[in-house]
């Protein structure tokens, strides 16, 4: 009874932050049923009906569209719920989710970032979210364009990943991106605290943000402007004491103002995704990787003038190497393109 009328609750006022509050404080204290209703939202009369209502004739279809979709209902009480959103602001009363619930109990990173990534965002976000992915990381975003989707599909190319949508599970926003929710939603989670039938508002995703920044103990923020609504995520993490970390980027690029700034701020920088998986609280380690086999003689030999965790610059390398100018940038690309060697933000190279 109890969980059927937070879902009522959710569905007629998941706008109402103060409002969803107020449930979880008289849930806290023992109340249910329709004084649970009473005490804690102190609607005018009308809207105590509306609520109950919607409780009497609308519970049992939103319960059926959910089933329909394949999807779980998960109220606050329940033992599946994620502990890490109880600790923020607001956390909402009920959860609809498709896919794996465990998942949500599983050691977590959130990546966010701007809608118009560069390439070395794009690059840089696959790279990172495919390597932590691999190492048992699950990556929570918010399935929006650019280093939203990016971190997806890097996750997914090597382990499991969370999509937090802005809207219900059966109006995936945006459009393009629905071929990919369908992927995450077999072997991840697609999350969301907006009914059936809710599509995507703008006010919706500061809301859906607090979710993503809550779920994890750290936010990795990949490219950022000023006024970026990764930069709302990024407070979030940090007024709910998880740490921030963000990528380094090029300081004449607008898409680099806000990820510097947080930087400026005391966010940690994020300069390899090792880094981030020690920093982590999971106790995890990156796998000591045996050196590339089969590798031509040239690309081995300019490998080994790049120790693993040190950088080098061009020219340091074109000195110790002897190559010319177009056979080292030549060999550089290959190497990165084979996932061996990265560019860091100050153009030095190091490997991946």
């Amino acid at each position: 009874m109890t969980g059927e009328l937070l879902v009522s609750l959710q569905a007629l006022f998941f706008h109402d932050l103060p409002l969803l509050e107020r449930v979880k404080v008289s849930l806290d204290q023992g109340l249910r049923g329709e004084e649970l209703v009473r005490t804690a939202t102190l609607p005018k009369p009308s809207r105590l009906q509306e609520v109950l209502r919607f409780h009497q004739e609308g519970y049992n279809q939103l319960e059926k569209r959910i089933r329909a979709l394949k999807g779980e209902i998960l109220p606050l009480h329940s033992p599946l719920y994620p502990s890490a959103l109880k600790e923020g602001y607001g956390p909402p009363a009920v959860l609809f989710l498709l896919g794996d619930p465990n998942l949500l109990s599983s050691p977590l990173l959130s990546v966010v970032g701007t809608r118009t990534p560069t390439p070395y965002g794009i690059n840089t976000t696959g790279l990172f979210c495919r390597k932590l992915a691999s190492w048992g990381i699950t990556i929570v975003s918010g399935l929006a364009r650019g280093i939203d989707t990016q971190a997806h599909r890097g996750a997914l190319e090597a382990g499991k990943t969370i999509a937090v949508l802005g809207s219900g599970l059966d109006r995936v926003y945006p459009a393009v991106n629905l071929r990919l929710a369908a992927d995450i939603a077999r072997s991840g989670v697609l999350l969301s605290e907006f009914p059936p039938g809710t599509g995507g508002k703008p006010f919706h995703f500061p809301l859906r943000n607090r979710i993503i920044a809550y779920l994890s103990p750290a936010t990795l923020v990949v490219e950022a402007r000023k006024r970026s609504g990764s930069l709302i995520t990024a407070n979030l993490a940090v007024d709910a004491g998880r740490d921030v970390f963000a990528l380094p980027g090029d300081i004449n690029r607008s898409t680099s103002e806000g990820t510097n700034e947080l930087l400026n701020k005391g966010a940690r920088p994020a300069l390899s995704p090792e880094e981030i998986l020690l920093a982590l609280p999971y106790g995890l380690t990156p796998p000591t990787l045996p050196p590339p086999r089969d590798l031509p003689p040239q690309e081995q030999a300019l490998l080994s003038l790049l120790p693993q965790g040190e950088e080098r610059e061009f020219d340091e390398l074109a000195e110790a190497s002897s190559m010319g100018t177009p056979e080292l940038m030549s060999l550089l690309l290959k190497l990165q393109l084979k996932g061996l060697v990265m560019v860091t933000p100050l153009h030095r190279y190091r490997r991946s």
